[in-house]
């Protein structure tokens, strides 16, 4: 009897769920370095001969997935671009780098500094007004002392 060339696992799954992680990884190199298994045994998983464990079949459906669950909060819709170098969610247009990631202190400072700016020339105005206004009426009572005094 020949065995059978597709992966197994012996606990419920969605075999083709299973057939797409194990059979189809995008980096089959990478996953076996993460997962610390060795490349023999993970083509023994791939042909069948060995039984995929659950941890293996979850973390590789995590993996290929590249986006966070529902569970993660805040966070559940993050996904990776394909190039692994941009996240991006559906409710944003933008994406980030990961460098980004890293200036994002410097992203509040620059923000609370362009709010303090904004303030600060709204002040400005403001006074600028007020000192318009004060030369005028102050202008059109020396119009009229100068009047007087000359007549």
């Amino acid at each position: 009897m020949k065995r059978s060339q597709l992966p197994r696992a012996e606990f419920d799954h969605d075999p083709d769920e299973l057939i797409r992680v194990v059979l189809f990884c995008p980096h089959p190199d990478k996953a076996i370095k993460m997962l610390g298994v060795t490349k023999s045994q993970f083509e023994a998983w791939q042909r069948g001969i060995e039984a995929v464990p659950r941890s293996a079949f979850a973390f590789l459906v995590l993996w290929g997935q590249k986006t966070a669950p529902s569970g993660w909060g805040l966070f559940s819709g993050l996904r990776l671009d394909d190039d692994g170098d941009y996240l991006r969610h559906h409710a944003f247009r933008h994406r980030i780098r990961f460098d980004d990631l890293a200036s994002l202190p410097e992203y509040w400072r620059l923000q609370a500094l362009a709010q303090a700016q904004a303030e600060t020339i709204e002040q400005i105005i403001i006074e600028r007004n007020f000192y318009r206004e004060q030369c005028q009426r102050e202008a059109k009572f020396g119009l009229m002392l100068n009047r007087i005094f000359r007549a």
